[in-house]
């Protein structure tokens, strides 16, 4: 329920692509984050303010820079939600501990599970900060060793057994090592940085809104039967708001000649804390068109387990 005063001149941030059909302008006074999306018909700019678009016409080598060189307080967070039952489905997934012992009655056969929380600049499609734990965030094209322990409380493990199934082959280190510790790294205050405990308290927080919503319902009302990426967007509106479901990317797996939905991607803006509304994070974040040059699966059955 933020609105533009008429009148009231703006500090502009970023477009969200050439030409441009929204600016990223700074509202000092909205709650969760100032950085707000707005239509270029909203307003004109400043013919001074030129340095935004010049800064989107990066030489080639710019760009590939740009993949280890990260401006603070300029990271959101993707939440990726797997859907476990086609993971498992795959080749990759299929000899795993926890797609061995996944059957029908157990939670992951019915919900969302956690991939991950991984930061990004999503108004950039290059920048992608990863391993942040030994100094400078690296690209995440870069390959480098998950930690081998961390420590975390026995209530959290016990969520992420359930909500994470993938800690039964070691992909909760993997993720810290990844994501984790590039986590909160990048906003300035005392909230700057995070240790595994609030990565993943936080990240279970989420992946439970998002199981409570209507985009839970929709999966878990429709399994063994093919949706279409506009029933997903449409879930996520009623779930979170008008425009939420801009904010979310499906992907597919290709499994004996058919498309199987196995990962929602989030976008979701603000800083994020146990009290966090996943509603107004994903209504704070810029639509997926800015982050992503990829093309997301437009219809996928979503996969039952049986057994």
């Amino acid at each position: 329920n933020i609105r533009i005063e008429v009148g009231q001149a703006y500090n502009l941030l970023a477009t969200n692509k050439e030409p441009p059909t929204h600016y990223l302008i700074d509202i000092s006074d909205a709650p969760v984050t100032n950085r707000r999306w707005v239509s270029i018909d909203c307003g004109t700019v400043n013919s001074d303010v030129t340095s935004v678009e010049k800064s989107k016409k990066k030489s080639d080598k710019q760009k590939a820079q740009a993949d280890t060189q990260v401006e603070a307080d300029s990271i959101e967070n993707v939440l990726a939600a797997s859907w476990q039952p086609t993971f498992c489905a795959t080749n990759r997934g299929s000899s795993k501990k926890e797609c061995k012992s996944l059957r029908a009655d157990h939670p992951a056969a019915t919900q969302f599970s956690i991939h991950g929380l991984w930061p990004d600049d999503l108004n950039d499609k290059n920048i992608f900060p990863c391993y942040c734990g030994k100094g400078q965030a690296v690209s995440c094209r870069t390959k480098r060793k998950a930690a081998k322990d961390i420590t975390l409380s026995n209530k959290l493990w016990e969520q992420l057994e359930e909500l994470m199934p993938g800690v039964q082959s070691g992909l909760h280190l993997h993720e810290w090592s990844k994501h984790g510790t590039c986590y909160e790294d990048f906003i300035s205050g005392d909230d700057k940085g995070a240790d595994p405990e609030e990565y993943y308290a936080e990240t279970v927080s989420l992946i439970k809104g998002l199981n409570a919503s209507a985009v839970g319902d929709l999966f878990a009302n429709n399994l063994g039967k093919e949706i279409t990426l506009k029933e997903v967007k449409k879930s996520f509106d009623k779930a979170f708001g008008k425009n939420a479901g801009e904010r979310v990317f499906m992907n597919c797996s290709r499994i004996k000649g058919k498309d199987y939905i196995s990962e929602l991607w989030i976008s979701l803006g603000g800083t994020i804390d146990l009290s966090s509304d996943i509603g107004d994070l994903i209504q704070s974040a810029p639509s997926t068109d800015s982050s992503t040059s990829r093309k997301p699966c437009f219809e996928g059955i979503v996969t039952k387990v049986n057994g």
